[in-house]
């Protein structure tokens, strides 16, 4: 690029800037989505073993898999959660950090402004893949992934120089933390070790000849390899599990996934040496390979095994390294004008569509192909035309940030944080399209004069301070949560072994209760894995549908009415009605606790005050054969 920053005063405080964003769009707000689940494992360790009776663990677990909970237990035991859960964060997003822009730095010829730039695009541009937008790279919550990701980056380090011994190495080591996230870079090792020496394709023989000897005699793991979901099984796993079905997943989805597939073969063509291109090339194949596996083992043979192994993570890979290489390809394309700059502007509005999981990337990627096609064949183009297509491509992807901006502020208005006006300048300051004009506004006032360049250190200095200042975002129902209570809870009213209905909050049951959830989506996460949790969790799914119905319902109308965020918190609360036929059937829990209190003229049987809300608690009993009217209360 033009702007060369030579002194290490410019590269410090475009780092400071990048390491800021890098916070603000990882804010820590305590424990959520898988984190929960894995926060659970690690009190069972712990030796909250009531725990073990829960719906998630009673079926088996994924702990059986993952060094987890076994190396991080004894930790957590030892020193206060609350503070080590959020420093390993830390520790894991700088680390991951750091492997990213030394793998970019040296595949792309040394040069740090580039890789800063793709590290900054790996940490504001949605890192979700797959389908339906549920998982993504560099989480901010504890979680197995949280180790192996680092060992995996680095390992794409020596990888991507042809050093394959220590990439296998540290993937081997990402193997025992999480054999789903290490698995497509062992099978990228793989390619590449094939490419040197076809012998490394006898590998091959040894799943052959598993699957051989499964099908032809007796042997104690047949079932392991060769079963399939029976249909009712697989209805289960198929509507809870929904991303592991690729016939599940929306076309936005598969737009993501062209785009960063395109992204990397075009990186792959242009680059100088020939190892990265082997490692682009070697996961442009795994991807192909692992995502038909996915397809045709899950979708269409239903076999147990391959659906559990979830092939189509691969795509983590895939899209980190695609976000991460675009920036550079953007500039490679800018350069020779006409044409390919058409092609480069497309480049940034299919990143945009991208990141805001739009459909629309697909159309996009069709005009930047032909573009960048019609470059090669050196057809030509007015400059007038360029000069339209560019401007047109930039405001769209203004406008695409711009709204997606907007949507994240409404969703602070709903879900309010501690601070909140700190919340709203991270969302700003993390935004894709302003992330990138900041910086490149920076690296150019940096490179002027010695005054500007102070500026633009002092500048970035304070923002990482502000990003620093205001990572914890948690509120005092997560601290409470994540630390250890002098008295939990309403102890004295649920027995150790009775269970909880806590809607939306699974991570307070098993963590502040310390008692069993009867029932929460999240606890639906192994019915892929263990055919007893299935068992276990479908009816009470069933049992639930018409609370969740009311719930998603509830919610619409607060939010077509321009409701409050305690509106919406109500909806949490089923009505009377919803809870007497929940607790008038078969599946049912022993205590129910909600934030806002049931409908008059049912009365708590406790009430229990923390961080300035109050929790109440009711007795399933309660509602079981009454009669109410089903309304809300005040």
């Amino acid at each position: 690029m033009n702007l060369r920053l030579r002194r290490p005063l410019h590269l410090a405080s475009l780092g400071a800037f990048i390491i800021a964003v890098a916070l603000l769009s990882h804010s820590y707000d305590g424990i959520r989505h898988d984190g929960t689940l894995y926060w659970g494992q690690l009190l069972l360790r712990q030796g909250v073993h009531q725990l073990a009776a829960d719906p998630f663990f009673l079926g088996g677990s994924q702990d059986s898999y993952s060094l987890f909970s076994l190396l991080l237990g004894p930790l957590v035991a030892a020193l206060p959660f609350a503070w080590t859960v959020p420093c390993i964060i830390l520790a894991s997003l700088g680390c991951s950090a750091l492997a990213v822009f030394t793998l970019l730095h040296r595949m792309l010829g040394g040069k740090p402004l580039v890789a800063a730039l793709g590290l900054l695009a790996v940490m504001c541009v949605s890192p979700l893949y797959g389908g339906l937008r549920l998982f993504g790279y560099t989480e901010p919550f504890l979680t197995a992934r949280t180790l192996a990701e680092p060992l995996l980056l680095w390992s794409l380090v020596p990888l991507a120089g042809g050093r394959l011994v220590r990439a296998t190495l540290l993937q081997l080591a990402a193997l025992a933390f999480h054999p789903l996230m290490a698995l497509p870079a062992l099978v990228v090792t793989w390619l590449m070790a094939c490419a040197r020496n076809p012998r490394w394709l006898l590998l091959l023989a040894v799943p052959l000849l598993a699957l051989a000897s499964a099908a032809t005699s007796p042997v104690p793991w047949r079932h392991r390899l060769l079963d399939t979901f029976d249909p009712d099984w697989w209805a289960l796993v198929s509507q809870a599990n929904v991303q592991v079905v690729l016939g599940n997943w929306r076309l936005a989805d598969w737009a993501t996934i062209a785009i960063d597939a395109a992204l990397i073969a075009s990186v792959m063509l242009k680059l100088p040496r020939a190892a990265p291109r082997q490692m682009l090339g070697s996961l442009l194949l795994a991807m192909a390979g692992l995502m038909t596996t996915a397809l045709v083992a899950t979708d269409l043979l239903h076999w147990v095994l391959p659906t559990q192994l979830q092939p189509w993570r691969v795509l983590w890979l895939v899209h980190l390294l695609a976000v991460g290489l675009a920036p550079w390809l953007v500039w490679q394309l800018w350069r020779p004008g006409g044409l390919s700059r058409m092609a480069s502007a497309l480049v940034v509005l299919a990143l945009a569509c991208s990141h805001v999981g739009s459909a629309s990337g697909a159309a996009v990627l069709a005009a930047w192909l032909l573009c960048e096609w019609a470059a090669w064949r050196r057809l030509a183009a007015s400059t007038g035309l360029v000069r339209l297509v560019v401007t047109a491509c930039l405001l769209a992807a203004i406008g695409l940030g711009a709204a997606n901006l907007a949507l994240e502020i409404e969703r602070l208005h709903w879900h309010p944080t501690p601070t909140l006006t700190a919340s709203m300048a991270a969302r700003v300051f993390a935004e894709p399209v302003i992330a990138f004009a900041l910086v490149l506004s920076l690296a150019a006032l940096s490179a002027r004069t010695a005054l500007t360049a102070a500026a633009v250190a002092v500048s970035s200095l304070a923002l990482l301070v502000f990003a620093a200042w205001h990572w914890d975002q948690r509120d005092a129902l997560s601290r409470a949560i994540e630390s250890t209570p002098t008295e939990r809870p309403f102890q004295a009213q649920i027995p150790i072994h009775a269970s909880v209905f806590w809607p939306d909050h699974l991570h307070a049951t098993w963590g502040l209760l310390h008692r069993i959830s009867h029932y929460e989506r999240q606890q639906g996460a192994g019915m892929v894995f263990h055919r007893a949790t299935a068992e276990i969790i479908g009816p009470r799914r069933d049992a639930y549908r018409r609370i969740r119905e009311e719930k998603e319902s509830c919610e619409a109308g607060v939010w077509m009415s321009s409701g409050t965020a305690q509106d919406l918190a109500a909806c949490q609360t089923p009505s009377n009605e919803k809870l007497r036929e929940l607790c008038s059937g078969r599946e049912r829990p022993d205590f129910l606790v909600f934030g806002t209190p049931a409908a008059r003229p049912l009365q708590a049987v406790a009430t229990w005050d923390l961080g300035g809300q109050r929790l109440h608690l009711y007795r399933c009993s309660q509602f079981a054969g009454t009669g109410t009217d089903g309304q809300r209360a005040e």
